[in-house]
């Protein structure tokens, strides 16, 4: 049996109220009619201090103008619906004047001939900083690996390279930009491959390091032996 108009405006109130992003909605003329409690929350300012308020109070001033601008093109198009933020960072500004990194969806409706703008917005703070540190990380390893003398490459899960060392490439023959993609085993002498690429296999399996010799047929037909200390780690794949 389907839901009677009542019950459906209480089951989307409900569904407000619980809701664990912050859902604003705004009418045509960019005034905030409803402000959901995850709203309140994030943003610092109570339903009643936002409600009849321009839209621009949860944005820092400097974004005000083309945030504006931005929202109205959008009502003007044919898309329904769309995510803030694919072509640059979005703010929100809270009630006592500190930012936050934002990520938002917003869509628009036609109601009795007036625009509605619905916005569902979460602090992403956190992770853009996580982000921004584990780049910085990678920077600083990517800086001293450049100097050491031992070659250095990374590995994914499927053991292609996506990084490799100055020193690596001299090593064996491979320059960085053939060597990215493609799997560090395949520079492996015949007779040792099998042994390398169960020995490895293990080792990523186990999260452990290995050492192991091995000789690398490099691409001049040079066979070099070399020792192959090895760390292990296992990235997390939250990215």
């Amino acid at each position: 049996q389907a839901l009677r108009v009542d019950d459906v405006g209480r089951l989307l109130e409900r569904l407000l109220v619980i809701a664990v992003d912050a859902v604003v909605i705004a009418d045509d003329g960019l005034k905030i009619v409803m402000f959901n409690p995850a709203a309140e929350k994030l943003f610092g300012r109570s339903a009643d201090e936002a409600l009849g308020q321009p839209l621009d109070v949860l944005i820092p001033v400097k974004s005000r103008t083309r945030h504006g601008a931005l929202v109205r093109e959008f009502g003007r198009g044919p898309t329904s619906s769309r995510r803030m933020g694919e072509r640059s960072e979005i703010s929100g500004l809270r009630g006592d004047g500190t930012t936050f990194d934002a990520e938002a969806s917003i869509t628009h409706v036609e109601i009795e001939s007036r625009t509605y703008y619905a916005a569902f917005v979460r602090d992403v703070t956190e992770r853009h900083r996580a982000a921004r540190e584990l780049a910085r990380s990678e920077q600083r390893f990517r800086e001293l690996a450049s100097s050491v003398p031992a070659g250095i490459f990374q590995v994914d899960d499927e053991g292609r390279c996506t990084y490799v060392n100055a020193r690596w490439s001299t090593l064996t023959g491979v320059h960085a930009a053939d060597a990215i993609g493609r799997s560090w085993l395949e520079g492996i002498h015949d007779d040792d491959i099998e042994i390398m690429r169960d020995t490895w296999l293990d080792a990523v399996q186990r999260g452990v390091g290995l050492v192991h010799r091995l000789r690398w047929q490099r691409g001049d037909g040079a066979v070099l032996w070399l020792c192959a200390p090895d760390y292990i780690r296992r990235e997390a794949r939250s990215r």
